[in-house]
């Protein structure tokens, strides 16, 4: 019977292969197993969602929170020793499942392309983007329904990633009809606004890629970027980044 009770609240939706129901992370948290393992005060939407508490979403770890508790039922208390944070590291950490990175004022578009059989409806917190990207008196949106087979581009304006308010930190992304959102069906779009360097390959040798992305300049007979004529009419500079869009990592989410 149990098992039905949580049927609406598994990990039954995906972006990217990657999901992160909450069902699954309350009870790590009630069975005191995982990151919010003595986390007393985690609550239910107040940390299911935050990486602060969880860690980012849908990453594959050494060891499950959930080892030794297998054949736990409901109302039984977990054997001593099978309690508190297990996995010593993330498999895969370098390419994280269910992150976007970008720094502020990254140009970005999504690209939103629908290959289950369900319909959904995307919905990206604290950005919009203009139903024509080419007609600036467009209607704004922050909303797309999206059925099986369809794919969507969008392109988000007030001045790419940060959007109108200059927001920095995680906005979640994630299908709006909340029993898919419930069951995993969400995802990170991380605005950086420190750069990081990110790690040196052995491959670069010593003389590879010395010069950083960016340099400001247009390739000469290259077309300009949407971006750069948006700052261009509206007089907005790009600090420290340069004129051409897309050059940083991760620039280019979705």
């Amino acid at each position: 019977m149990f098992r039905y009770v949580l049927a609406g609240v598994k990990d039954g939706f995906m972006i990217n292969y990657g999901s992160g129901g909450i069902g699954s992370e309350i009870i790590a948290n009630r069975l005191g197993v995982g990151p919010t393992s003595d986390c007393a005060s985690c609550a239910y939407e107040e940390f299911f969602l935050t990486s602060l508490a969880l860690n980012d979403p849908a990453l594959t770890v050494d060891i499950p929170a959930n080892v030794g508790l297998e054949a736990l039922l409901p109302g039984q208390v977990p054997p001593p020793g099978t309690q508190g944070p297990k996995a010593n590291y993330v498999i895969g950490a370098e390419d994280a499942a269910n992150v976007h990175h970008s720094y502020l004022n990254d140009f970005v578009k999504f690209r939103n392309t629908h290959i289950g059989k369900e319909q959904h409806v995307f919905h990206l917190h604290n950005h919009q983007w203009l139903f024509n990207p080419n007609d600036d008196n467009s209607n704004y949106l922050d909303a797309q329904g999206i059925g099986p087979g369809a794919g969507y581009t969008y392109e988000m304006n007030q001045g790419g990633s940060g959007n109108r308010n200059k927001s920095t930190g995680d906005a979640i992304f994630h299908c709006h009809f909340y029993p898919h959102f419930a069951q995993g069906m969400w995802y990170h779009f991380r605005i950086n606004d420190t750069f990081s360097a990110g790690t040196r390959l052995a491959a670069s040798g010593t003389g590879y890629h010395t010069a950083r992305w960016g340099s400001g300049q247009h390739h000469a007979g290259g077309r300009r970027t949407r971006l750069s004529r948006w700052r261009d009419r509206r007089g907005h500079a790009d600090p420290g980044r340069g004129a051409a869009a897309g050059q940083g990592p991760g620039a280019h989410a979705g």
